[in-house]
């Protein structure tokens, strides 16, 4: 049987940079080994000057990688684009969708030209990380207007390229695109940080008396975020714990400003400025952790790799940021997992589960599986998979 086929189009794919670029690569190499042909092709890298053909590694598998730069004229990418479909002749091609991944404004015009001319080359499958931008204050105007035009532009590049699948993360974004009129199915996420056994990562030890948050990546700490640590602080007072706060991921300077306004918040606590770490060191850190706090807004989590980088260590997640009455994830059991304030008792609970086995996560093997059914997609160990198609 001869095996499937799918090229994959980012932004960008520059690793450990760009979160679209690295679900991309891992989803490609979740296909790969179960022998369906992947290329992964890049539109839009911001870094480059020059037109980029390598490979790319995840884990043992090696991706075929196409890197166009972002300053590249939009006539000599749309000829690339349309020659490398011509010269792999994928069965599908999947559009990673985030508009500001296509255009610095937030507004991808241009680009939904250029994959007009791809329309009919392949089947096409979108999945939308994002839609556009919404629930703007009244007084936002800019944002207002930035979110219309959005809208206008994604309704019409699924018009010109008449995807036959769609899928998303998130039900708020499932159930903007039903309400007109699409068909849209879910494709959970899985981590960007998988739990590592045995990892290990100086620093890590912690006593028994000790009580550790962990914020991994995303480190802001508006108000609710300051409340949702005070709470904490006050049930470790009361408990006789002492309050540890791991800061893990961000360069220095995000590191030392996030740790000095988390110290005015909870004085009594102990803050981690632990920063950059490798994905391994993440892990050993995640792994001693009791609760992980962030601040994405609660409706958000489901596309988040961070958080599912906590569920997938076993944290209970606190998103004190509530602006929507939606549901996080398409699986009322991961909602279960997310609390908009403190409360040990949910949390005692929450890890109980994760402890006992009875909580099924999201991982690479069940998306990719997934998305092979969604697609009708069959395997095959024929191929070179390290071959990257020539587009001279």
């Amino acid at each position: 049987m001869n095996s499937s086929s799918v090229l994959f189009i980012c932004g960008s794919v520059e690793p450990g940079r760009d979160g679209v670029g690295d679900y991309a690569r891992r989803l490609a190499a979740g296909l790969q080994q179960r022998g369906v042909r992947v290329l992964l092709v890049a539109t839009h890298e911001e870094d480059l000057r020059n037109v980029v053909e390598e490979t790319q590694r995840e884990g043992d598998s090696v991706i075929p990688t196409l890197r166009l730069p972002e300053s590249l004229g939009a006539t000599e990418r749309e000829r690339l684009l349309v020659r490398q479909i011509k010269d792999f002749q994928p069965d599908w091609v999947s559009l990673q969708y985030v508009p500001y991944s296509f255009a610095k404004n937030g507004v991808p015009w241009q680009f939904a030209l250029t994959l007009r001319r791809l329309a009919g080359l392949a089947s096409f499958e979108i999945m939308f990380h994002e839609l556009w931008l919404r629930h703007r204050p009244v007084t936002d105007l800019k944002g207002r207007a930035i979110g219309a035009a959005q809208r206008l532009v994604t309704l019409q590049m699924i018009k010109m390229l008449q995807p036959l699948v769609i899928h998303t993360h998130i039900p708020i974004n499932r159930d903007a695109l039903i309400a007109r009129g699409l068909a849209v199915s879910p494709l959970p996420l899985f981590a960007n940080i998988g739990h590592v056994q045995d990892a290990t990562a100086s620093g890590t030890e912690k006593g028994p008396s000790t009580y550790r948050v962990a914020f991994f990546s995303r480190l802001e700490s508006p108000p609710p975020v300051q409340s949702a640590l005070q709470a904490i602080e006050k049930w470790c007072t009361q408990s006789s714990l002492r309050l540890e706060v791991a800061l893990l991921g961000g360069g220095k300077a995000r590191v030392t400003a996030a740790a000095e306004t988390i110290q005015e918040a909870v004085p009594s606590a102990i803050v981690l400025p632990v920063g950059y770490l490798s994905a391994e060191g993440v892990s050993a850190w995640l792994a001693t952790c009791d609760v992980a706090l962030t601040p994405i807004p609660r409706h958000s989590l489901g596309k988040s790799g961070t958080v599912a980088a906590f569920l997938e260590h076993g944290l209970p997640v606190i998103a004190p940021i509530n602006r929507v009455d939606q549901d996080p994830f398409f699986r009322t059991e991961l909602n279960r997992l997310v609390m908009d304030t403190f409360d040990p008792m949910h949390t005692r609970e929450a890890k109980s589960g994760f402890a006992n086995g009875k909580i099924e996560l999201e991982n690479l093997e069940r998306t990719t599986n997934r998305f092979m059914t969604d697609l009708s997609l069959t395997g095959s160990s024929v191929g070179d998979p390290e071959r990257i198609p020539s587009n001279s």
